[in-house]
């Protein structure tokens, strides 16, 4: 049986880590919500043809609530 947190990272792996930046920090908003961590975020970010490195994931990261 798949956890919850396997079905959200897999869900965000589904996703275009080069979307829009408004669709990628909305992406993270939910990844975070749904319990995954840092490490997931970043990972699928680094996939993105924009990523704009760890610093700047960390950043976003730590602004969502």
């Amino acid at each position: 049986m798949t956890s919850e947190i396997e079905r959200a990272a897999d869900a965000l792996h589904h996703l275009d880590a080069g979307c829009a930046r408004d669709e990628w920090v909305r992406a993270g908003m939910a990844a975070k919500s749904a319990g995954l961590d840092f490490d997931d975020f970043h990972n699928w970010s680094a996939s993105g043809g924009n990523y704009a490195g760890e610093n700047e994931c960390r950043t976003v990261w730590k602004s969502f609530a």
